[in-house]
């Protein structure tokens, strides 16, 4: 048994303990969501683009429209990227996005990805943050891994876990 004095008085370490564990364990932080996000694609809208930033310290956007896996449009979004500043070329584009889906509410996310002729670079899988959701998502966290398009409408496919 430990037992340090306070400062009026003495105070165990053995009872704070004790009622700490009789309260069990601690609650999950947040809201929890009401639904899954469900796995979409994710399809550039005419006139923008899915491409990274061409030039160094540039910035791009796009808006996309999101499907379902039965193809029907479910909503959309938008996202911007811009290019890693640091070193004597850019190598890394990092980027910032918000899906809406229609109805049910919005997931925001952010990941980076290699830049075309950087090594490692084109077509591979980005991994990515969601960082929250709204609506049914609200409470939402984890990682959206996002694969190039393997379709003929160009989509790329989100899934969340």
């Amino acid at each position: 048994m430990v037992r340090l004095p306070a400062a009026v008085g003495g105070i165990s370490l053995t009872a704070a303990a004790c009622a700490y564990a009789a309260l069990g364990p601690a609650p999950a932080l947040g809201p929890q969501p009401a639904e899954s996000v469900p796995t979409l694609h994710l399809t550039p809208v005419a006139g923008g683009t899915a491409a990274p930033p061409a030039e160094a310290g540039t910035v791009s956007a796009a808006r996309f429209t999101a499907r379902d896996g039965e193809g029907k449009q479910v909503g959309g979004g938008y996202e911007t990227c811009a290019q890693d500043l640091t070193g004597p070329r850019a190598v890394t584009v990092y980027c910032t996005g918000v899906i809406d889906i229609d109805g049910k509410g919005k997931i925001a996310y952010q990941a980076s990805r290699p830049l075309p002729g950087a090594r490692a670079s084109g077509s591979a899988r980005i991994t990515g943050v969601v960082t929250g959701g709204t609506g049914v998502y609200r409470g939402t966290t984890g990682e959206m891994t996002l694969m190039p398009p393997d379709r003929g409408d160009g989509a790329w496919t989100a899934q969340f876990r």
